[in-house]
């Protein structure tokens, strides 16, 4: 199975690398290797996952072209938020097929 390595970078200052399959959902990655994914309203309001809450924003800073499209959810959410911000549980990491390099940052601030 192809893989992408993802690196994480928190706003805590830590960084993770992980490999990912290609095809995975982001935030499924994200919450398997126990990342903080979540500011505290967002831990309280969280929809585990389905986009209707907005809080689990991620800056990709590098690699954007291995994730998918926007879906129509994260254009209704993200609205008038910088492009480089993602929906962690609308985001595929490569396409099944892809591999390389993707970088992002969690819980970012505009």
């Amino acid at each position: 199975m192809p893989t992408v390595q993802l690196t994480v970078q928190t706003r805590e200052g830590q960084s993770l690398n992980i490999s990912v399959e290609s095809g995975d959902i982001l935030r499924t990655v994200l919450m398997a290797e126990k990342v903080d994914l979540y500011t505290t309203w967002g831990k309280v309001w969280q929809c585990g996952g389905v986009g209707n809450c907005g809080t689990c924003i991620v800056e990709v800073r590098d690699g954007a072209e291995l994730l998918s499209e926007r879906t129509p959810v994260e254009k209704k959410k993200l609205s008038g938020k910088p492009a480089t911000w993602r929906l962690a549980c609308q985001t595929l990491v490569g396409d099944g097929e892809s591999t390389g390099v993707v970088t992002i940052a969690t819980k970012p601030q505009q």
